[in-house]
Formats: C-alpha cells, sequence, structure tokens
C-alpha cells in the first residue's frame, strides 16, 4: 500500500476509535448517534475531496488503475473507521464495567 493510502486508514481507524470511546463516556446515545454521523459523513465528504481528477488523454489502463485503488482506500477507510468506533465502545464498556458508571 502506498503511503497516503496506509495513513488514511491509520487516521480512519484513530478517529472512529476516539470518537467510539468519548461518545461512550457521555453514556447518552443521542449524543453518540449525532457524533457518529457528524464523524461519518466528515469521512465521506473528506474522500470526496481527496477524489482523484482524471484528464482527458489519459490511457485506459491507467485511469482504470488509478480509480480502483481510489475506491479501495475509500472503502478501506470507512469500513476501518467503523471498526474504531465499535472497538472505542467496547474499550470504553471494558474500562467502565458493561453497564457503564452511574
Amino acid at each position: 500500500m502506498e503511503i497516503i493510502s496506509t495513513s488514511a486508514i491509520i487516521l480512519s481507524f484513530s478517529m472512529g476509535l476516539l470518537l467510539g470511546f468519548f461518545t461512550m463516556f457521555t453514556e447518552d446515545i443521542r449524543i453518540k448517534i449525532i457524533v457518529d454521523c457528524i464523524g461519518a459523513i466528515s469521512l465521506i465528504l473528506a474522500i470526496w475531496v481527496l477524489m482523484p481528477s482524471i484528464e482527458w488523454g489519459t490511457p485506459l489502463n491507467e485511469r482504470v488503475e488509478i480509480l480502483s485503488n481510489f475506491i479501495q482506500t475509500a472503502l478501506s477507510t470507512i469500513i476501518i473507521y467503523t471498526l474504531g468506533d465499535a472497538f472505542g465502545s467496547a474499550g470504553y464498556m471494558l474500562s467502565s464495567g458493561i453497564s457503564g458508571h452511574r
């Protein structure tokens, strides 16, 4: 994997992990849902901004390779963000007890 793909995946997992942990800390499911939605929308907008532009005259093989690499990275970051959020939530539940603190 190239450096951009690897750093996007690492950043996505880290952000999901932090958001998952800290939103569980609030113990309010509405806050968790709102923050998770904002995080997911932000990730999708970041992916859209980073989408490669393909200029006219680029050979077809090169276009297909650029697009497939981008799609692979984009899907990986979304899946890894979701996993990071789940691990962060589980980490909070384990550190505070399954029922959380009251």
